[in-house]
């Protein structure tokens, strides 16, 4: 349980905390649900709806907090956050070990490219 992350271990600062928190949550979720629901599931698309609203939210706060010319470095840093904290709630909401390998691997194929704004 020690390599769980809590908002007392999260190494960053609190307005970073919240926007990064939610979506990892909501990216946790998502997969989570993704391993029960089909595609035209209700409650999936609300999920989906709530993950991309969280992602305007993050990228909002990149685009205020990051400079520029730190980006690049940036982006790996911010990943490995979100998929530590979204490994973490998986892990405590998953019913089964196979239901949590499940979506933990679809965690591990996510794409979070998008979630760093274009700047031109």
């Amino acid at each position: 349980m020690s390599n769980l992350v809590t908002v007392e271990n999260y190494p960053g600062t609190e307005q970073e905390l919240r926007v990064v928190w939610t979506y990892s949550l909501r990216l946790a979720r998502r997969c989570f649900l993704q391993h029960f629901c089909t595609e035209d599931n209700p409650v999936l698309h609300a999920e989906l709806a709530l993950v991309e609203m969280a992602k305007s939210k993050l990228q909002e706060h990149i685009l205020i907090t990051v400079p520029v010319q730190d980006m690049q470095a940036y982006k790996p840093i911010l990943k490995a956050k979100i998929r530590r904290i979204a490994r973490s709630k998986i892990i405590r909401i998953a019913t089964s070990e196979d239901v949590q390998e499940a979506a933990i691997a679809k965690l591990e194929a996510e794409n979070l490219d998008d979630i760093f704004p274009s700047i031109h």
